[in-house]
């Protein structure tokens, strides 16, 4: 069931909504998460999302719960952890410039916080920590300014995390680099 907790919600969902999900696409930080909480059976899931402003007020929040698989209107939640493009927008559109997702299925084990948030060279880090079925969680990805291309990270731990999420940063410009070189 989805509950509006706000009144710049209905926006932020409407822009969220218009995202694809990516249950059959690649693979993204996220899809474990996707992937555990939209298995049919009679396990409840639990997704909250809150778009926060610059100095980490919350503008807009959005939750959905089900039993099951998820309905209708639980869509506009399970797009968070697809298409990042519109995700961005819709953090835009809220007066945010960031979010915190947090999803628990318990039956899963997971219990799982994805944050996205500008990096200071313009990309998104999207950021997941937390634990489910196959043990602790550390993983996410570094995106170009829109969210078109990606470049996963995994790492054993916040230690290890920075060195990761730089690696990801490096590979991320190589790659757009050789794509600037393909198309002259």
């Amino acid at each position: 069931m989805n509950k509006i907790m706000s009144p710049s919600t209905l926006r932020l969902a409407l822009a969220a909504g218009a995202a694809t999900l990516a249950f059959a696409g690649t693979a993204s930080a996220d899809d474990q998460v996707v992937n555990a909480t939209t298995d049919v059976g009679n396990d409840p899931v639990s997704y909250s999302i809150s778009v926060l402003d610059a100095s980490g007020a919350t503008v807009s929040t959005l939750a959905c719960d089900w039993v099951g698989a998820p309905g209708d209107d639980d869509h506009a939640c399970l797009a968070w952890a697809g298409d990042l493009g519109p995700t961005i927008d819709a953090i835009q559109a809220a007066g945010g410039v960031s979010s915190v997702t947090h999803v628990l299925a318990p039956a899963h084990q997971v219990d799982a916080t994805t944050r996205i948030s500008p990096r200071a060279d313009g990309t998104w880090l999207i950021r997941t920590t937390g634990v489910n079925e196959d043990g602790p969680l550390h993983n996410g990805r570094v995106c170009d300014r829109g969210g078109r291309q990606c470049v996963s990270w995994d790492a054993d731990g916040e230690a290890q995390a920075a060195k990761h999420i730089k690696r990801a940063a490096h590979k991320l410009q190589l790659k757009k680099k050789h794509q600037l070189k393909q198309k002259r």
